[in-house]
Protein backbone atom coordinates (compact mmCIF):
# COMPACT_ATOMS: atom_id res chain seq x y z
CA UNK A 1 0.00 0.00 0.00
CA UNK A 2 2.66 2.37 0.85
CA UNK A 3 4.72 1.68 -2.41
CA UNK A 4 2.11 2.07 -4.58
CA UNK A 5 0.99 5.54 -2.66
CA UNK A 6 4.37 6.36 -3.53
CA UNK A 7 3.92 5.59 -7.26
CA UNK A 8 0.38 7.14 -7.62
CA UNK A 9 1.73 10.56 -5.50
CA UNK A 10 5.16 10.84 -7.90
CA UNK A 11 2.93 9.81 -11.17
CA UNK A 12 0.40 12.37 -9.83
CA UNK A 13 3.12 14.99 -8.43
CA UNK A 14 5.93 14.71 -10.81
CA UNK A 15 3.46 14.82 -14.34
CA UNK A 16 4.47 18.02 -16.35
CA UNK A 17 0.96 19.76 -15.98
CA UNK A 18 0.74 19.38 -12.43
CA UNK A 19 4.50 21.11 -12.12
CA UNK A 20 3.33 23.49 -14.46
CA UNK A 21 0.25 24.29 -12.07
CA UNK A 22 2.57 24.69 -9.05
CA UNK A 23 5.19 26.75 -11.07
CA UNK A 24 2.18 29.00 -11.66
CA UNK A 25 0.86 29.35 -8.57
CA UNK A 26 3.84 30.14 -7.43
CA UNK A 27 4.39 32.92 -9.81
CA UNK A 28 1.41 34.31 -8.94
CA UNK A 29 2.29 34.25 -5.44
CA UNK A 30 5.27 36.17 -6.33
CA UNK A 31 2.95 38.77 -8.61
CA UNK A 32 0.69 38.87 -5.45
CA UNK A 33 3.14 39.98 -3.24
CA UNK A 34 4.34 42.94 -5.30
CA UNK A 35 1.17 44.20 -6.50
CA UNK A 36 -0.26 44.01 -3.00
CA UNK A 37 2.78 45.73 -1.64
CA UNK A 38 3.95 48.40 -4.17
CA UNK A 39 0.21 49.12 -5.84
CA UNK A 40 -3.00 48.05 -3.62
CA UNK A 41 -2.69 48.61 -0.07
CA UNK A 42 -4.19 51.94 0.65
CA UNK A 43 -1.79 53.44 3.44
CA UNK A 44 0.44 56.13 2.09
CA UNK A 45 4.02 54.42 1.43
CA UNK A 46 5.60 57.40 2.81
CA UNK A 47 4.58 55.85 6.38
CA UNK A 48 6.26 53.02 5.62
CA UNK A 49 9.30 53.72 7.79
CA UNK A 50 10.70 52.80 11.55
CA UNK A 51 10.51 56.27 12.46
CA UNK A 52 7.82 58.02 14.42
CA UNK A 53 8.20 61.05 16.93
CA UNK A 54 6.13 63.57 19.03
CA UNK A 55 6.79 67.08 19.10
CA UNK A 56 6.07 70.50 20.78
CA UNK A 57 6.44 74.17 20.38
CA UNK A 58 7.16 75.56 23.89
CA UNK A 59 7.14 79.28 25.11
CA UNK A 60 8.58 79.89 28.68
CA UNK A 61 10.48 83.02 29.89
CA UNK A 62 10.59 84.94 26.86
CA UNK A 63 12.36 82.10 25.40
CA UNK A 64 10.94 79.49 22.65
CA UNK A 65 12.50 75.91 22.52
CA UNK A 66 10.78 72.89 19.80
CA UNK A 67 11.62 69.47 22.20
CA UNK A 68 11.02 66.23 20.40
CA UNK A 69 11.42 62.48 20.96
CA UNK A 70 11.81 59.93 18.11
CA UNK A 71 10.98 56.22 18.69
CA UNK A 72 10.97 53.10 16.50
CA UNK A 73 7.54 51.19 15.99
CA UNK A 74 8.05 49.59 19.17
CA UNK A 75 8.48 52.19 20.88
CA UNK A 76 11.82 51.89 21.54
CA UNK A 77 14.14 55.32 21.53
CA UNK A 78 16.10 56.46 18.44
CA UNK A 79 19.23 58.03 19.00
CA UNK A 80 21.77 59.19 17.16
CA UNK A 81 19.26 60.30 14.33
CA UNK A 82 19.37 63.56 12.22
CA UNK A 83 17.56 66.10 12.42
CA UNK A 84 16.70 69.48 10.29
CA UNK A 85 14.52 72.16 11.14
CA UNK A 86 13.49 73.60 7.78
CA UNK A 87 11.95 76.33 6.31
CA UNK A 88 11.42 77.60 2.38
CA UNK A 89 15.01 78.14 1.64
CA UNK A 90 16.38 74.98 3.26
CA UNK A 91 17.90 74.16 6.55
CA UNK A 92 17.64 76.40 9.70
CA UNK A 93 19.76 74.20 11.90
CA UNK A 94 20.76 70.25 12.56
CA UNK A 95 21.09 68.13 15.19
CA UNK A 96 21.06 64.49 16.71
CA UNK A 97 18.88 63.04 19.10
CA UNK A 98 20.37 61.80 22.73
CA UNK A 99 20.73 58.61 23.68
CA UNK A 100 17.21 58.60 25.17
CA UNK A 101 15.70 59.85 21.65
CA UNK A 102 15.10 63.79 22.49
CA UNK A 103 15.97 66.74 20.76
CA UNK A 104 15.59 70.48 21.80
CA UNK A 105 15.56 73.23 19.50
CA UNK A 106 16.06 76.46 20.83
CA UNK A 107 13.96 80.00 19.65
CA UNK A 108 13.17 78.13 16.63
CA UNK A 109 10.62 79.68 13.84
CA UNK A 110 7.00 79.70 15.27
CA UNK A 111 6.42 77.71 12.17
CA UNK A 112 8.32 75.20 10.47
CA UNK A 113 9.33 71.89 8.99
CA UNK A 114 11.11 69.06 11.38
CA UNK A 115 12.93 66.19 9.42
CA UNK A 116 14.09 62.89 10.77
CA UNK A 117 16.70 61.11 9.07
CA UNK A 118 17.60 57.63 10.22
CA UNK A 119 19.21 54.89 8.71
CA UNK A 120 18.84 55.70 4.92
CA UNK A 121 15.00 56.55 5.80
CA UNK A 122 13.58 60.15 6.15
CA UNK A 123 10.27 61.84 7.92
CA UNK A 124 8.76 65.09 8.33
CA UNK A 125 5.75 66.75 9.06
CA UNK A 126 5.36 70.79 10.10
CA UNK A 127 3.89 72.56 13.29
CA UNK A 128 2.22 75.85 13.14
CA UNK A 129 2.51 77.90 16.70
CA UNK A 130 0.21 80.55 15.15
CA UNK A 131 -3.48 79.42 16.33
CA UNK A 132 -6.64 82.12 16.19
CA UNK A 133 -3.94 85.02 15.16
CA UNK A 134 -1.61 84.61 18.16
CA UNK A 135 1.21 82.72 18.69
CA UNK A 136 0.84 79.68 21.63
CA UNK A 137 2.20 76.60 22.24
CA UNK A 138 1.44 73.70 19.91
CA UNK A 139 2.35 69.87 19.37
CA UNK A 140 3.40 67.96 16.13
CA UNK A 141 3.68 63.88 15.05
CA UNK A 142 4.62 61.87 12.89
CA UNK A 143 2.76 58.31 12.83
CA UNK A 144 4.24 55.63 10.72
CA UNK A 145 1.96 52.85 9.67
CA UNK A 146 3.12 50.90 12.15
CA UNK A 147 1.72 52.59 15.20
CA UNK A 148 -1.81 51.35 16.26
CA UNK A 149 -3.76 54.83 15.98
CA UNK A 150 -2.84 58.50 16.47
CA UNK A 151 -3.83 61.50 16.75
CA UNK A 152 -2.39 65.53 15.97
CA UNK A 153 -4.11 68.48 17.11
CA UNK A 154 -2.31 71.74 18.44
CA UNK A 155 -3.44 71.10 22.44
CA UNK A 156 -1.60 67.10 22.22
CA UNK A 157 -0.93 65.27 19.90
CA UNK A 158 -0.08 61.68 20.61
CA UNK A 159 0.38 57.94 19.12
CA UNK A 160 -0.65 54.30 20.73
CA UNK A 161 1.79 51.01 19.50
CA UNK A 162 3.23 48.04 19.98
CA UNK A 163 0.12 46.32 21.50
CA UNK A 164 0.93 43.07 23.31
CA UNK A 165 -2.18 41.17 24.92
CA UNK A 166 -4.22 43.80 26.29
CA UNK A 167 -1.17 45.99 26.87
CA UNK A 168 -0.14 49.30 24.57
CA UNK A 169 2.25 52.13 24.96
CA UNK A 170 1.24 55.70 24.69
CA UNK A 171 3.22 58.27 23.38
CA UNK A 172 1.81 61.61 23.87
CA UNK A 173 3.18 65.21 23.46
CA UNK A 174 1.18 67.91 25.25
CA UNK A 175 1.21 71.93 25.39
CA UNK A 176 0.74 71.90 29.44
CA UNK A 177 1.47 69.55 31.88
CA UNK A 178 -1.09 67.98 33.93
CA UNK A 179 -2.84 66.44 31.51
CA UNK A 180 -6.16 64.17 32.03
CA UNK A 181 -5.99 61.52 29.29
CA UNK A 182 -10.03 59.60 28.91
CA UNK A 183 -9.97 57.52 26.80
CA UNK A 184 -12.78 54.51 25.72
CA UNK A 185 -13.69 51.82 23.17
CA UNK A 186 -16.44 50.75 21.19
CA UNK A 187 -17.64 48.15 18.45
CA UNK A 188 -19.62 51.14 16.72
CA UNK A 189 -19.23 54.77 16.00
CA UNK A 190 -21.04 57.45 18.21
CA UNK A 191 -22.15 60.75 16.60
CA UNK A 192 -24.35 61.78 19.41
CA UNK A 193 -21.97 64.05 21.54
CA UNK A 194 -23.74 63.81 24.92
CA UNK A 195 -23.99 59.86 24.85
CA UNK A 196 -20.05 60.28 23.72
CA UNK A 197 -19.42 61.97 26.79
CA UNK A 198 -21.55 60.23 28.87
CA UNK A 199 -19.69 56.57 27.82
CA UNK A 200 -16.76 58.79 28.25
CA UNK A 201 -17.28 59.32 32.02
CA UNK A 202 -18.91 56.10 32.75
CA UNK A 203 -16.66 53.51 30.92
CA UNK A 204 -13.64 55.57 29.83
CA UNK A 205 -10.30 55.24 31.45
CA UNK A 206 -8.37 58.02 32.59
CA UNK A 207 -4.73 58.14 32.54
CA UNK A 208 -2.28 61.24 34.06
CA UNK A 209 0.34 62.96 31.97
CA UNK A 210 2.46 65.01 33.81
CA UNK A 211 4.84 66.29 31.12
CA UNK A 212 5.12 67.42 28.24
CA UNK A 213 6.51 64.37 26.55
CA UNK A 214 4.95 61.34 28.15
CA UNK A 215 5.48 57.94 27.86
CA UNK A 216 3.39 55.29 29.69
CA UNK A 217 1.87 51.96 29.63
CA UNK A 218 -1.81 51.86 29.27
CA UNK A 219 -4.98 49.07 28.62
CA UNK A 220 -6.33 48.24 25.03
CA UNK A 221 -8.47 45.99 23.38
CA UNK A 222 -7.36 43.18 21.27
CA UNK A 223 -9.58 43.93 18.71
CA UNK A 224 -10.09 46.74 16.23
CA UNK A 225 -13.07 49.14 17.79
CA UNK A 226 -13.02 52.90 17.50
CA UNK A 227 -11.47 54.81 20.52
CA UNK A 228 -12.56 58.18 21.26
CA UNK A 229 -10.31 60.26 23.74
CA UNK A 230 -10.77 63.29 25.55
CA UNK A 231 -8.33 65.67 27.10
CA UNK A 232 -8.39 67.83 29.92
CA UNK A 233 -6.00 70.29 31.51
CA UNK A 234 -5.71 69.97 35.48
CA UNK A 235 -4.71 73.87 35.28
CA UNK A 236 -7.70 74.80 32.80
CA UNK A 237 -5.31 77.20 30.12
CA UNK A 238 -2.89 75.85 27.80
CA UNK A 239 0.62 77.77 28.69
CA UNK A 240 0.88 79.99 25.66
CA UNK A 241 2.25 83.19 25.23
CA UNK A 242 -0.71 84.92 24.04
CA UNK A 243 -0.69 88.97 24.90
CA UNK A 244 -5.05 88.58 25.65
CA UNK A 245 -5.29 85.90 28.39
CA UNK A 246 -8.74 86.16 27.44
CA UNK A 247 -8.35 84.58 24.10
CA UNK A 248 -6.40 81.59 25.39
CA UNK A 249 -8.56 77.62 25.25
CA UNK A 250 -9.49 75.44 27.80
CA UNK A 251 -7.73 72.35 26.49
CA UNK A 252 -10.36 70.04 25.93
CA UNK A 253 -9.67 68.12 22.88
CA UNK A 254 -12.37 65.00 21.75
CA UNK A 255 -10.95 62.79 19.07
CA UNK A 256 -12.06 59.72 17.03
CA UNK A 257 -9.99 57.35 15.75
CA UNK A 258 -10.16 53.51 14.21
CA UNK A 259 -7.86 51.55 16.55
CA UNK A 260 -6.01 48.59 15.03
CA UNK A 261 -3.86 46.69 17.54
CA UNK A 262 -2.00 44.96 14.77
CA UNK A 263 -1.12 48.38 13.50
CA UNK A 264 -2.69 50.62 10.91
CA UNK A 265 -0.85 48.81 8.09
CA UNK A 266 -1.49 45.48 8.66
CA UNK A 267 -5.41 46.32 8.13
CA UNK A 268 -4.79 47.14 4.55
CA UNK A 269 -2.10 44.83 3.99
CA UNK A 270 -3.56 41.84 4.94
CA UNK A 271 -6.65 42.74 3.30
CA UNK A 272 -5.67 43.72 0.25
CA UNK A 273 -3.11 40.17 0.06
CA UNK A 274 -6.30 38.61 0.67
CA UNK A 275 -8.72 40.13 -2.43
CA UNK A 276 -5.57 39.73 -4.60
CA UNK A 277 -4.85 36.17 -3.63
CA UNK A 278 -8.56 35.47 -3.78
CA UNK A 279 -8.23 36.23 -7.37
CA UNK A 280 -5.50 33.23 -7.98
CA UNK A 281 -6.99 31.08 -5.17
CA UNK A 282 -10.43 30.65 -7.36
CA UNK A 283 -8.70 29.20 -10.21
CA UNK A 284 -6.91 26.37 -7.82
CA UNK A 285 -9.61 24.29 -7.68
CA UNK A 286 -9.17 23.45 -11.73
CA UNK A 287 -6.02 21.55 -11.00
CA UNK A 288 -8.28 19.06 -8.82
CA UNK A 289 -10.74 18.60 -11.37
CA UNK A 290 -7.76 18.20 -13.91
CA UNK A 291 -6.35 15.50 -11.39
CA UNK A 292 -9.31 13.14 -11.41
CA UNK A 293 -9.71 13.20 -14.47
CA UNK A 294 -6.53 12.40 -15.63
CA UNK A 295 -5.54 9.95 -12.54
CA UNK A 296 -9.12 8.26 -12.41
CA UNK A 297 -11.81 9.16 -14.98
CA UNK A 298 -9.98 9.35 -18.02
CA UNK A 299 -8.25 5.59 -17.46
CA UNK A 300 -11.24 4.17 -16.36
CA UNK A 301 -13.09 5.30 -19.40
CA UNK A 302 -10.12 3.95 -21.21
CA UNK A 303 -9.91 0.37 -19.70
CA UNK A 304 -6.55 1.35 -17.77
CA UNK A 305 -7.76 0.56 -14.49
CA UNK A 306 -8.52 -3.21 -15.14
CA UNK A 307 -4.95 -2.86 -16.17
CA UNK A 308 -3.48 -1.67 -12.82
CA UNK A 309 -6.01 -3.80 -10.88
CA UNK A 310 -4.35 -6.91 -12.25
CA UNK A 311 -1.57 -6.09 -10.07
CA UNK A 312 -1.58 -7.36 -6.65
CA UNK A 313 -3.44 -3.72 -5.23
CA UNK A 314 -7.36 -3.81 -4.33
CA UNK A 315 -10.09 -1.20 -5.46
CA UNK A 316 -9.85 0.34 -2.11
CA UNK A 317 -6.12 0.72 -2.31
CA UNK A 318 -6.57 2.26 -5.69
CA UNK A 319 -8.74 4.38 -4.94
CA UNK A 320 -7.37 5.72 -1.58
CA UNK A 321 -4.03 6.19 -3.56
CA UNK A 322 -5.57 8.64 -6.10
CA UNK A 323 -7.09 10.73 -3.46
CA UNK A 324 -3.98 10.66 -1.01
CA UNK A 325 -1.81 11.32 -4.11
CA UNK A 326 -4.18 14.00 -5.77
CA UNK A 327 -4.62 15.61 -2.19
CA UNK A 328 -1.02 15.55 -1.32
CA UNK A 329 -0.29 17.62 -4.52
CA UNK A 330 -3.12 19.66 -4.11
CA UNK A 331 -1.56 20.58 -0.29
CA UNK A 332 2.19 20.97 -1.62
CA UNK A 333 0.33 23.55 -4.42
CA UNK A 334 -1.36 25.26 -1.19
CA UNK A 335 2.27 25.61 0.72
CA UNK A 336 3.98 26.78 -2.10
CA UNK A 337 1.47 29.51 -3.35
CA UNK A 338 1.41 30.58 0.31
CA UNK A 339 4.74 30.89 1.73
CA UNK A 340 5.77 32.94 -1.29
CA UNK A 341 2.48 35.00 -1.31
CA UNK A 342 3.40 35.67 2.25
CA UNK A 343 6.75 35.24 2.74
CA UNK A 344 7.74 37.71 0.68
CA UNK A 345 5.10 40.42 1.94
CA UNK A 346 6.72 39.62 5.73
CA UNK A 347 10.22 40.17 3.96
CA UNK A 348 8.95 43.19 2.02
CA UNK A 349 7.71 45.04 5.39
CA UNK A 350 10.21 43.63 7.73
CA UNK A 351 12.85 45.68 5.35
CA UNK A 352 11.38 48.80 5.36
CA UNK A 353 9.59 48.82 9.26
CA UNK A 354 11.10 46.64 11.71
CA UNK A 355 7.94 44.41 11.83
CA UNK A 356 6.83 40.92 10.84
CA UNK A 357 3.55 40.13 9.41
CA UNK A 358 2.07 37.54 12.29
CA UNK A 359 2.48 33.84 11.27
CA UNK A 360 -1.22 32.90 11.40
CA UNK A 361 -1.91 34.88 8.45
CA UNK A 362 0.24 32.61 6.54
CA UNK A 363 -1.07 29.47 8.07
CA UNK A 364 -4.93 30.38 8.19
CA UNK A 365 -4.05 31.46 3.93
CA UNK A 366 -2.67 27.81 3.87
CA UNK A 367 -4.95 25.73 5.54
CA UNK A 368 -8.00 27.65 3.60
CA UNK A 369 -6.65 27.17 0.48
CA UNK A 370 -5.36 23.58 1.12
CA UNK A 371 -8.62 21.88 2.59
CA UNK A 372 -10.64 23.52 -0.01
CA UNK A 373 -8.34 21.71 -2.68
CA UNK A 374 -9.01 18.62 -1.30
CA UNK A 375 -12.01 18.91 -0.43
CA UNK A 376 -13.14 19.72 -4.08
CA UNK A 377 -10.84 16.84 -4.93
CA UNK A 378 -12.65 14.24 -3.20
CA UNK A 379 -15.44 15.26 -4.44
CA UNK A 380 -15.08 15.24 -7.75
CA UNK A 381 -12.98 12.05 -7.50
CA UNK A 382 -16.27 10.33 -6.82
CA UNK A 383 -17.90 11.42 -9.69
CA UNK A 384 -16.26 8.52 -11.85
CA UNK A 385 -17.58 5.89 -9.90
CA UNK A 386 -20.90 6.61 -10.86
CA UNK A 387 -20.48 7.62 -14.48
CA UNK A 388 -17.72 6.33 -16.83
CA UNK A 389 -17.67 8.85 -19.78
CA UNK A 390 -14.49 10.75 -18.93
CA UNK A 391 -16.00 13.31 -20.91
CA UNK A 392 -19.13 13.24 -18.93
CA UNK A 393 -17.00 13.59 -16.01
CA UNK A 394 -14.68 16.30 -16.80
CA UNK A 395 -18.54 17.90 -17.68
CA UNK A 396 -20.13 17.68 -14.37
CA UNK A 397 -16.40 18.60 -12.64
CA UNK A 398 -16.48 22.02 -14.69
CA UNK A 399 -20.09 22.62 -13.84
CA UNK A 400 -19.36 21.92 -10.14
CA UNK A 401 -16.55 24.19 -10.10
CA UNK A 402 -19.02 27.14 -11.45
CA UNK A 403 -21.59 26.31 -9.41
CA UNK A 404 -19.60 26.53 -6.05
CA UNK A 405 -17.37 28.93 -7.48
CA UNK A 406 -19.29 31.89 -8.90
CA UNK A 407 -23.29 30.54 -9.10
CA UNK A 408 -23.21 30.26 -5.27
CA UNK A 409 -22.85 34.13 -4.55
CA UNK A 410 -25.56 34.78 -6.84
CA UNK A 411 -27.55 32.43 -4.93
CA UNK A 412 -27.13 34.27 -1.79
CA UNK A 413 -27.66 37.66 -3.34
CA UNK A 414 -31.15 36.28 -5.08
CA UNK A 415 -31.95 34.77 -1.80
CA UNK A 416 -31.14 38.01 0.20
CA UNK A 417 -33.30 39.85 -2.10
CA UNK A 418 -30.06 42.35 -2.83
CA UNK A 419 -31.23 44.18 0.17
CA UNK A 420 -27.93 45.31 1.74
CA UNK A 421 -24.22 44.35 2.21
CA UNK A 422 -24.83 43.26 5.70
CA UNK A 423 -27.94 40.53 4.58
CA UNK A 424 -26.06 39.22 2.17
CA UNK A 425 -23.19 38.71 3.76
CA UNK A 426 -24.95 36.80 6.29
CA UNK A 427 -26.70 34.92 4.31
CA UNK A 428 -23.48 34.23 1.85
CA UNK A 429 -21.40 32.54 4.84
CA UNK A 430 -24.56 30.37 5.89
CA UNK A 431 -24.34 29.00 2.41
CA UNK A 432 -20.80 28.16 2.82
CA UNK A 433 -21.53 25.56 5.01
CA UNK A 434 -22.95 24.15 2.42
CA UNK A 435 -20.14 24.97 0.14
CA UNK A 436 -16.59 23.22 -0.63
CA UNK A 437 -15.27 26.17 -1.22
CA UNK A 438 -16.23 27.67 1.60
CA UNK A 439 -13.78 26.99 3.76
CA UNK A 440 -11.78 29.52 2.22
CA UNK A 441 -14.17 32.76 3.13
CA UNK A 442 -14.16 31.34 6.59
CA UNK A 443 -10.37 31.38 6.63
CA UNK A 444 -10.19 34.77 5.29
CA UNK A 445 -12.64 36.20 8.06
CA UNK A 446 -10.49 34.71 10.83
CA UNK A 447 -7.52 35.78 8.95
CA UNK A 448 -9.14 39.52 8.73
CA UNK A 449 -10.84 39.55 12.36
CA UNK A 450 -7.56 40.36 14.19
CA UNK A 451 -7.08 43.62 12.06
CA UNK A 452 -9.55 44.94 10.76
CA UNK A 453 -13.39 45.58 11.91
CA UNK A 454 -15.65 42.49 9.88
CA UNK A 455 -18.96 41.67 10.67
CA UNK A 456 -19.79 37.90 10.38
CA UNK A 457 -23.78 38.59 10.83
CA UNK A 458 -22.73 36.28 13.89
CA UNK A 459 -23.17 32.71 12.28
CA UNK A 460 -19.72 31.63 11.79
CA UNK A 461 -18.71 29.25 14.73
CA UNK A 462 -15.80 27.40 14.55
CA UNK A 463 -16.41 24.40 15.51
CA UNK A 464 -19.57 24.08 12.30
CA UNK A 465 -16.21 25.56 10.49
CA UNK A 466 -14.20 22.20 11.38
CA UNK A 467 -17.45 20.05 11.27
CA UNK A 468 -18.40 21.13 7.36
CA UNK A 469 -15.05 21.39 6.34
CA UNK A 470 -14.87 17.99 7.61
CA UNK A 471 -17.52 16.57 5.97
CA UNK A 472 -16.76 17.82 2.41
CA UNK A 473 -14.05 15.50 2.44
CA UNK A 474 -15.31 12.51 4.60
CA UNK A 475 -18.66 11.82 2.71
CA UNK A 476 -17.27 11.88 -0.94
CA UNK A 477 -14.18 9.73 0.21
CA UNK A 478 -16.85 7.56 1.82
CA UNK A 479 -18.99 7.43 -0.65
CA UNK A 480 -16.32 6.94 -3.25
CA UNK A 481 -15.11 3.60 -1.31
CA UNK A 482 -18.56 1.92 -1.33
CA UNK A 483 -19.47 2.52 -5.11
CA UNK A 484 -15.51 1.65 -6.31
CA UNK A 485 -16.37 -1.81 -4.50
CA UNK A 486 -19.52 -2.44 -6.55
CA UNK A 487 -19.28 -0.92 -9.95
CA UNK A 488 -17.78 -2.35 -13.38
CA UNK A 489 -14.21 -1.62 -13.82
Amino acid sequence: MANSFIYDFKRTFLRFSTIFFIIIFGLAGIGVSYLVYHFTISVEKATFVKINDVAIYLHENSASYLIGYAFNNQGNPISGAKVELLNSTGVIETLETNSSGYFEFKNPPVSSTIEIIYNSQKVNESYSAIIDGIVDNTTTAFASAFTDTSFTSSPISFIILNTQGDKATLIAATTTKNINLTYTFTPNTIDNSTELNNILETNGTTVFLPNYINKLTITVVNKPEYIYTSALSNTLFTGGISSAPHLRRPLLIISSNVFYPHTVAFNSIVTSALSNAGIFASFFPILMFYLAYTIFAKPRDSGALLFLLSKPITRRELYVNRLLGGSLTGIVAALVYSILTFGIIDYLIYSSSGVLVPMNVLILSFVGIAIELVAFYSLVLMIPTFVRSAGGNLGISIFLYFLFGIIWNIIADIIAGFSNVANITKISYELDYFNPFGIVDFAEYFIENPYTIVSSGGVIHLPLVIISSALWIIIPTIIGLMRIQKIDI
